[in-house]
């Protein structure tokens, strides 16, 4: 193949219109690759995404042939695909003379097609063309006209200038979209920003409550401890009163017996004392019969003397004799 390439300023052409009917050949996996490494025409899709269904043919030709009319896209890669594709017409149309082709356009259209052909004139960089590829856009109509009716030529400017009037209303509408589009980018990009500083104070939140939590279980466990010293104290407490109590119980009991004891020892000393007191008596009897003036004498002086003891006497007399 010859080494050609698209000639943007081709005479008497709509170059536009070629552009488009160029890039309309190509498959849809050729025209959306440059969008998946170029960032600037990610940014002019608005964010949608790049498959077929979001950012049809309709969407992302419009943006590529602009970037191609400015000069800031490389299209080569495109014409490469294209021959790839098509290469047979694109052979035979550059071994064919200027006026061979001109003379030929219908039958090349009709066998690969007015839109395959367009291209095929559109990569060949011969700029004696561009009536040839406009006849390739709009072919003659062989129908035969009433003469009361516009001419076939005429309808076909007619129809040219409509779409050309749509075309520019499309891309107003598309430029418009676009920049809603932005926004929408923008108020996405924001909320981002916003969801990201959330997320943030989000995971500085957990740390936080980590923290807190692991605070609250070293709590927990003092707690525990302090509650396990507790009862310790409380049982050794509740210990100490029950020996305090068995001790101060047998006290108790000590003290009962003592006073059982002693009541029991007062009781056989009365008896013990009645007892010796009887025996006084009976002695006493028997020193008045052995001594009665002794006992006559100290009756008096006991007469006399209201302190008088019998047993005193009896004491005085067992020292003295």
């Amino acid at each position: 193949m010859k080494g050609r390439g698209i000639l943007l300023n081709k005479k008497g052409i709509d170059i536009t219109k070629c552009l488009d009917i160029f890039l309309h050949t190509l498959p849809y996996s050729v025209l959306i690759k440059p969008f998946k490494t170029d960032k600037n025409l990610q940014k002019k899709l608005a964010g949608f995404r790049l498959n077929e269904k979001s950012s049809p043919p309709t969407k992302i030709v419009p943006i590529l042939r602009q970037e191609i009319l400015k000069g800031n896209f490389n299209y080569e890669d495109f014409v490469k695909e294209w021959k790839v594709l098509h290469g047979d017409l694109y052979e035979k149309i550059c071994s064919m003379e200027s006026k061979e082709i001109d003379k030929r356009i219908d039958e090349l259209c009709d066998e690969y097609g007015n839109d395959n052909v367009v291209s095929a004139l559109l990569i060949d960089n011969r700029e004696d063309l561009g009536d040839i590829i406009n006849k390739a856009i709009k072919p003659e109509d062989v129908q035969k006209q009433d003469s009361g009716k516009r001419s076939p030529q005429k309808e076909d400017d007619d129809i040219y200038k409509k779409l050309k009037k749509l075309e520019k209303e499309v891309e107003k509408l598309h430029d418009k979209l676009i920049k809603e589009e932005k926004k929408n980018i923008i108020e996405v990009d924001n909320l981002k920003k916003a969801l990201e500083n959330k997320e943030k104070e989000i995971v500085s939140l957990n740390k936080k409550l980590e923290d807190l939590k692991q605070e609250k279980k070293r709590l927990e466990m003092l707690l525990e401890h302090i509650g396990l010293e507790f009862d310790k104290h409380i049982i050794k407490l509740i210990n100490e009163n029950v020996s305090k109590d068995k001790k101060n119980e047998n006290l108790k009991l000590s003290l009962n017996k003592t006073l059982m004891d002693l009541h029991q020892d007062n009781q056989e000393i009365k008896k013990y004392f009645l007892e010796v007191k009887e025996i006084l008596s009976q002695l006493e009897k028997k020193i008045a019969i052995v001594d009665v003036g002794v006992l006559d004498e100290q009756s008096a002086v006991s007469l006399e003397n209201d302190d008088y003891s019998l047993l005193d006497d009896l004491s005085k007399m067992l020292k003295n004799s």
